[in-house]
């Protein structure tokens, strides 16, 4: 039963209604009536009615403006309208309300129920569509989807190490990787013309291609660092299978030509980022040679990279949060120099290149840098060949030093605004003589080295400093400005101890707070 609140300022046609319409029949009750606008706003907070059968001419306040006033306050309350005019404009009001429908004056008993029955009809319906279980199904799967989506993320993101899976993860498992890259087709005949100048929207279309081949195999696709990444599970054959069914929709509809590179069984998740890896290497190796190719892989991923290699990565990203680029140069030269010396074969070398330039990326991301200012920095072949050690590690380098600027660009920015909330925050508190750097360092989540550099940089000065000079500015105000007892003005600007606010005052003035105050 849907609950139904009757306002009508006559009495003898409200009291006439009330008792006219068999309510429950019509799948209502009626559980309040109102003499009109104001009363029924009340009366509506205290019995949340699911629909109003209102008049529009009532004194002081209007249906269609009591309607307005509800409406903001319960969004989810419906509306009949009784009007004793057929005015065009009472019924354009109506609609703008979502009225649900709009009855004409006399009223007969058979036209009001027959309208509620009509409006009963729409509540079962709106209702059902927020029932709907194939619907909630739907979005229940996207739902689940997204999540893989997002687990898949952090785990590309983080190298597989991002702490022990969960359920979700697991049922990730096992898979097959396949990695789809390449530039558009130069060709301007075998871009769709919808296309032209829209990579975004000819981007979206791929993933919507690769998507759908994905989840024939109860698998999905994500963009992932300029590149289409696809996890699919089923058997070997049908996974190749259904890639290049990918490729050949992409390149009939879309004109893209990709290369696409298909890994080993991915067995869990420490693999995944290996895996990933392994496919970059795969199509870096291809060359510029004919697009559109597709590359197996039958190896099996290590279960993790070479100790060399951990290393390098570890060491890279370190260097690039310090933002030091004479570091980073140092850094590149004694690795080139090692990676000569040692003489490693050519897969070592991609794999230790795929390490280094997935730890610069991963710095990117870790700084809060927007792929869209990476992406320009990465040459179309990066790495040439990877027995050229020094060619490599000097475009890595440079790969290094750009990212190195947009992270130090970055933290500037940060930390310019960072400052600003310290300030406030020192200049709402100095005079609490409990302030310290410790507390200060835990409110902002910040180590007191970097807070020591921070503010020496930006402010020419120490912390220590900055407060005492605010607490003696404070104390020569009140000094001159109240009557107040030395210690007491001590004890207000922040000073624990009387003496010692005489000491530190004297320092800086040049006089003591009495002889200050006499002058």
């Amino acid at each position: 039963m849907y609950k139904l609140m009757l306002v009508e300022d006559e009495d003898l046609v409200r009291n006439r209604i009330a008792s006219l319409v068999d309510w429950e029949s019509c799948g209502f009750t009626l559980c309040s009536m109102a003499a009109g606008g104001f009363e029924a706003i009340e009366s509506a907070g205290k019995t949340l009615p699911d629909v109003v059968l209102t008049d529009i001419a009532m004194p002081y306040m209007n249906g269609i403006e009591m309607i307005e006033r509800l409406r903001g306050l319960y969004p989810l309350m419906q509306y009949i309208i009784v009007s004793g005019h057929d005015d065009f404009g009472y019924v354009q009001s109506a609609l703008r309300n979502r009225v649900l429908d709009y009855l004409l004056k006399p009223l007969a008993r058979e036209g009001i129920m027959e309208v509620l029955c009509r409006a009963k009809a729409q509540l079962d319906e709106q209702s059902n569509q927020r029932l709907n279980l194939s619907l909630l199904e739907i979005r229940a799967k996207e739902n689940l989807l997204l999540s893989e989506r997002m687990a898949v993320y952090e785990l590309l993101a983080g190298d597989g190490a991002a702490g022990p899976e969960d359920a979700q993860t697991r049922a990730l498992f096992p898979c097959f990787l396949a990695l789809l890259s390449g530039a558009p087709s130069p060709a301007s005949d075998a871009r769709p013309a919808p296309f032209a100048g829209r990579e975004d929207l000819l981007s979206t279309s791929a993933m919507g291609i690769i998507s759908d081949g994905c989840a024939a195999l109860n698998g999905f696709c994500l963009r992932f660092r300029g590149q289409y990444l696809a996890l699919l599970r089923g058997g070997q054959g049908e996974v190749v299978a259904a890639m290049e069914q990918i490729q050949a929709e992409l390149a009939h509809y879309l004109g893209l030509n990709l290369d696409a590179a298909i890994t080993g069984e991915v067995l869990g998740a420490k693999a995944l980022a290996l895996a990933y890896r392994q496919a970059q290497l795969r199509l870096l190796s291809a060359g510029r040679g004919e697009k559109g190719r597709l590359y197996l892989s039958d190896e099996t991923p290590p279960p993790r990279p070479a100790p060399s290699t951990a290393r390098l990565a570890r060491q890279m990203g370190e260097a690039l949060r310090l933002g030091d680029d004479e570091a980073l140069r140092a850094f590149f030269s004694e690795q080139t120099e090692a990676l000569l010396a040692a003489r490693p074969s050519a897969t070592e070398l991609q794999f230790g290149y795929a390490g280094i330039q997935s730890a610069i990326l991963g710095a990117a991301s870790w700084a809060g840098i927007e792929e869209s200012r990476v992406f320009p920095l990465l040459p179309y072949d990066p790495l040439g060949d990877p027995m050229n050690v020094p060619l490599a590690m000097g475009r890595l380098r440079e790969l290094a030093l750009g990212v190195s600027g947009l992270i130090a660009a970055q933290n500037r920015r940060d930390d310019k605004a960072l400052l600003q909330r310290i300030l406030a925050f020192i200049h709402q508190n100095f005079h609490d003589h409990a302030l310290s750097l410790e507390q200060l360092c835990s409110q902002f989540h910040i180590s007191g080295t970097q807070f020591f550099l921070l503010f020496k940089r930006e402010m020419g000065t120490s912390f220590l400093q900055y407060v005492l000079d605010l607490r003696i500015q404070a104390a020569q105000k009140m000094l001159l400005e109240s009557d107040e007892k030395i210690y007491r003005i001590a004890e207000l600007c922040g000073f624990g101890d009387a003496g010692y606010f005489g000491y530190c005052f004297k320092q800086r003035c040049g006089l003591t707070p009495k002889d200050f105050r006499k002058r």
